[in-house]
């Protein structure tokens, strides 16, 4: 599945240890997820996690870990392009999360920014389908529930394909 991880699900993992981010970088890691942004999201998450270091007196020694793990994961994003202008947050500079994903068809934004999640309207993607705009905590939660309907769908085929 590909989905666009606000800078924040990295910061709270990356320096807050929260277990609903580090699950969600665990399972990009692993393959379960994939992110994509675009170059104006990676550039952000690059100046966001310096400046959050320096702000929380991180040593360079004590940034190596958190900067490794981030590297790792802005190598296996997939890059995007987006030329939709579109306002739709108050803060505008929120609108290239949802500009990514309307325009690579993306279904799912996680985000913990309130500002991001608020929105007037039902947004859709390229593909029609409505972008949701979930904290780490409720897209952990629909991911397990995604996999869950497949995992009986898949039972359901099974057990039809041995009555035939």
């Amino acid at each position: 599945m590909i989905v666009i991880a606000d800078t924040n699900v990295f910061i709270d993992s990356l320096f807050h240890q929260d277990p609903y981010c580090t699950e969600i970088l665990r399972m990009e890691h692993k393959g379960e997820l994939t992110f994509i942004m675009t170059n104006e999201m990676s550039e952000e998450l690059v100046k966001t996690i310096f400046m959050h270091a320096q702000q929380l007196g991180f040593t360079l020694d004590e940034f190596q870990e958190p900067f490794y793990k981030l590297s790792r994961a802005l190598r296996r994003t997939l890059p995007a392009n987006s030329t939709d202008k579109t306002l739709y947050c108050r803060d505008p500079k929120d609108d290239m999360f949802i500009h990514c994903a309307v325009d690579e068809s993306i279904d799912f934004i996680i985000s913990s920014d309130i500002h991001l999640r608020e929105k007037n309207k039902v947004i859709r993607n390229k593909s029609q389908h409505p972008i949701e705009i979930l904290k780490p905590q409720d897209f952990l939660n629909t991911y397990q529930g995604l996999n869950q309907g497949l995992k009986i769908q898949e039972l359901a085929k099974k057990i039809n394909s041995n009555r035939l």
